[in-house]
């Protein structure tokens, strides 16, 4: 036997018994045993509770966002809505006139009345969160929502001019994108025609504010009237001011005859649907009796 291999084979054996390599080293997965001892210990189960509560933390945020609005379907809220459409205040001690004609409820002549922009604006969003707060899901809301626009429209031209005289017209396009976002989620007809009318007249409003910029009419934030008249008495000329103010124009008119038949549907839609919520009642008190 060779004297040399002694000494080697110590030494391999020595460098074997000094270099023990853990399981994680190694590569092997930990014996069952030890798995279990680390799901006991208290931290171990503190991140898994923390990690269950963000969980659910987070799929009640992202539901709430995805939730719509459905209403309570109460006939109190009903009741609120409809003395506000008739009367102008939900608290009215009158009761529900149920023959009242359209063209007389407080909220047509609200509509079609002189009062200022500021009173309709407010009004419009008062009607359409008592609307909503009974039922925001149904041909009803909106017609509602059609009304809540039309009744804003002064209000909402005012704060358009406003931004782009002030500020620029990015700022004035930002404010149209604002009022129109939920538009074209209107599935009624009568509603999606008569919001696209209202996003033809803001998208006309600022196209004829570009137009007399272009002619010089826009001086220190203003508008120069002694410029714009010349848009309708030299149409020729300004052709593209003229035509934007046409626009304007137009869906104006529109939207004003637009107010009488809107008025007319969604009259009819809430009686009828205050006679089936009178007529449960009344049932059900005779099942009392």
């Amino acid at each position: 036997m060779n004297p040399k291999m002694g000494p080697q084979t110590n030494n391999i054996q020595s460098n074997l018994n000094s270099s023990i390599l853990t399981n994680e080293q190694l590569g092997i997965a930990p014996n069952i045993q030890q798995s279990k001892l680390n799901k006991k210990n208290p931290l171990f189960l503190i991140g898994c509770i923390g990690i269950g509560l963000l969980l659910v933390i987070i799929l009640i945020i992202f539901g709430s966002i995805g939730a719509k609005k459905t209403g309570s379907g109460k006939t109190e809220d009903l009741i609120r809505f409809m003395k506000l459409y008739q009367y102008g205040d939900p608290a009215y001690k009158k009761d529900i006139n149920l023959n009242l004609p359209a063209q007389q409820a407080y909220a047509y002549t609200k509509l079609t009345g002189t009062d200022n922009s500021i009173n309709k604006a407010k009004y419009g969003e008062s009607f359409y969160e008592a609307y909503t707060k009974y039922a925001a899901q149904n041909e009803t809301a909106e017609l509602v929502f059609l009304y809540k626009n039309l009744i804003q429209v002064g209000e909402n031209t005012k704060d358009l001019r406003e931004s782009y005289l002030k500020n620029n017209e990015e700022s004035a396009r930002k404010i149209i994108e604002k009022i129109t976002k939920d538009f074209s989620s209107v599935k009624n007809k009568q509603a999606n025609e008569g919001l696209q009318r209202i996003k033809n007249y803001y998208d006309g409003e600022l196209r004829y504010l570009q137009e007399l910029q272009k002619m010089g009419c826009i001086n220190e934030q203003e508008i120069t009237y002694d410029c714009e008249v010349k848009v309708y008495q030299e149409p020729s000329n300004h052709t593209e001011a003229y035509n934007a103010a046409n626009i304007v124009i137009s869906n104006e008119k529109q939207n004003s005859k637009e107010s009488e038949e809107l008025i007319k549907n969604i009259n009819n839609l809430i009686n009828e649907d205050y006679k089936i919520k009178a007529m449960n009642k009344d049932s059900k008190n005779e099942k009392k009796k």
